[in-house]
C-alpha cells in the first residue's frame, strides 16, 4: 500500500524538499479530521476504498475545517485525473458493450484488483441489467465487502464479487462463461516489475473468450494518457 511519504515524494513530480515537507507535517496533523485522509491513513492511499472515496469526491470531516481539509485533499495528488480516467473507462466500456449487444449470449465483464468498482456498479445501472453481467476479483475483503454493500443499496444484482488474487492463478476462479471484456484499471499503476506485468498480461490472455477485449488504464504522474 502506498503510505502519505510515498504519495508526497512521488518520482513524478520535481524534487521540492522544503514544500514537500511542509505538506508531509500538515496531512498528518489534518489526519484526523479529513475522512479521505484517514481512509488513506489505514488502508494506504492506493487502496479499492480510497480510490473509492476519490471517485465519491464528496468532501467529509469534523466541522468545516475538516471538509475544508478533505476538499484541499481531493483536488491534489493527481486525483482530479483519476476522476477523469473513471468517466473516459465508463465510455470506453459502454461502447464495446454495445458492440457485443447484437450477441446470442451474455455479455460477461470481469474486473481485476479495483473493489469496490463503483465505476462497474454505476455503469451496470446506466445500461441496464438484460444481458450484461460483471465479475469483480479482488484479494482485499474489506474492499470486496464495500462492494458489496454498494450493490445491495443501488439495486445492482447481476454483479458478483470474488476474494482472488489476479496474480496468483491458484487463486483465480474459473468462469463457466469466459469474460468478454476484461478490465484492469489501477492494478498496474501499482505494479513496479516487469515480471509481474507479463504474468497479469499472460492471465487476462488465458481468461478471454475468443474475440474478447482487453481495456486497461495506465496513469503517468497526474494525468492520464
Amino acid at each position: 500500500a502506498i503510505a502519505l511519504n510515498r504519495l508526497i515524494d512521488s518520482p513524478h513530480r520535481p524534487r521540492r524538499p522544503l514544500r514537500q515537507a511542509i505538506a508531509r507535517v500538515f496531512l498528518e496533523t489534518c489526519a484526523p479530521f479529513s475522512a479521505g485522509l484517514e481512509i488513506g491513513q489505514r488502508f494506504g492511499f492506493d487502496s479499492g476504498l480510497m480510490i473509492d472515496y476519490v471517485c465519491r469526491n464528496n468532501s467529509e470531516g469534523a466541522g468545516f475545517a475538516g471538509r475544508w481539509i478533505d476538499r484541499w485533499f481531493l483536488n491534489r495528488f493527481g486525483w482530479p485525473a483519476l476522476r477523469e480516467r473513471k468517466h473516459r473507462l465508463q465510455e470506453s466500456l459502454r461502447d464495446l458493450i454495445r458492440l457485443h449487444r447484437p450477441s446470442e449470449h451474455e455479455i460477461h465483464l470481469v474486473d481485476l484488483g479495483c473493489a469496490p468498482a463503483r465505476y462497474l456498479i454505476e455503469l451496470l445501472g446506466e445500461i441496464g441489467h438484460a444481458g450484461v453481467f460483471a465479475t469483480v476479483l479482488d484479494p482485499d475483503p474489506v474492499s470486496l465487502g464495500e462492494g458489496r454493500r454498494l450493490a445491495e443499496v443501488l439495486g445492482r444484482e447481476r454483479i458478483d464479487f470474488v476474494r482472488a488474487d489476479p496474480l496468483d492463478p491458484g487463486r483465480t476462479p474459473t468462469f463457466a462463461r469466459r469474460p468478454d471484456i476484461v478490465i484492469v484499471s489501477g492494478l498496474l499503476d501499482r505494479m513496479d516489475a516487469d515480471p509481474e506485468v507479463r504474468w497479469l498480461l499472460s492471465g487476462v490472455r488465458d481468461m478471454l473468450a475468443p474475440g474478447g477485449q482487453f481495456v486497461f488504464t495506465v496513469q503517468c504522474g497526474d494525468r492520464d494518457p
